[in-house]
């Protein structure tokens, strides 16, 4: 691969995020948790990278801002080569179509009173675009098959493998 064919698909430049600590009875500071501190890294086309750390260290709140489910307090995110740490509005909505998060515990980010076919109907429902045939795709692409036998399960029926793959699909539609 020559210089002219690496594309950095994600750049991230100085990222913060902060979240106010509640003010304390009688004072008038402002006390704040860094949340994430200054984090850069670039990803090129093609690359596989592992965010990995200790618990409690920004792991989830930085993926949580790569996807915009929070704003920076500082810094720049950029996807190919656009700042989306600057979206607001429609822009914002758009960008969200094309960017999912699959959260590591199936066990909590699955809604316990939705059916399988809820869950991965949801996004499309949000986004005018529902259609039986996309959520039929879905489950038979991350292995759920046949999907009629998944379709109208809660995910206490599932097993770990089964909700983590209801979750990819999800982000798949």
């Amino acid at each position: 691969m020559s210089q002219g064919d690496l594309m950095e698909m994600v750049n991230v430049e100085h990222l913060t995020k902060l979240f106010p600590l509640r003010k304390r009875l009688f004072s008038r500071e402002k006390h704040y948790v860094y949340a994430v501190d200054d984090v850069s890294f670039k990803i090129e086309k093609g690359k596989i990278m592992g965010l990995v750390g200790e618990s409690g260290c920004g792991k989830t709140t930085t993926a949580k801002l790569l996807v915009r489910l929070l704003d920076p307090t500082s810094g720049n995110i950029y996807i190919k080569n656009e700042n989306i740490a600057d979206l607001r509005g429609k822009e914002l909505k758009k960008f969200r179509k094309n960017i999912q998060m699959i959260f590591q515990d199936p066990y909590e980010s699955l809604n316990p009173r939705f059916i399988v076919h809820d869950t991965v109907a949801e996004p499309l429902i949000a986004q005018g675009l529902y259609n039986t045939e996309k959520i039929y795709n879905a489950l038979e692409v991350v292995g759920l098959k046949p999907p009629e036998e998944f379709l109208f399960r809660y995910s206490h029926e599932l097993s770990g493998g089964q909700r983590q793959r209801v979750a990819i699909a999800r982000a798949l539609v």
